[in-house]
């Protein structure tokens, strides 16, 4: 079961999908980085959604010794961004 995500944490910005389409034209996959940017948080905050499971990613690395590496489908971060705008 998930927690409800921070409202305030988004009060400043109402218009979440748009904010992420717009910082991010063009791309098929995200970096941690990428989604942290886009969204104001910090890269921990986007690793821990996608450990909570609000933001489907895949680890590049997994299976190997490397640091995790995740990779996040652009259409999982503009899921995450309308679920914030419905305020799930």
């Amino acid at each position: 079961m998930h927690r409800p995500i921070q409202t305030d944490l988004f009060a400043a910005r109402p218009v979440w999908l748009e904010t992420v389409l717009r910082k991010l034209p063009g791309m098929d996959f995200l970096s941690v980085a990428d989604v942290a940017l886009a969204f104001g948080v910090s890269t921990s905050k986007v690793t821990e959604w996608i450990e909570e499971g609000r933001l489907e990613a895949t680890n590049l690395n997994a299976g190997t010794d490397k640091k995790t590496f995740w990779k996040i489908p652009r259409a999982s971060a503009e899921a995450l961004a309308r679920h914030i705008a419905q305020g799930i």
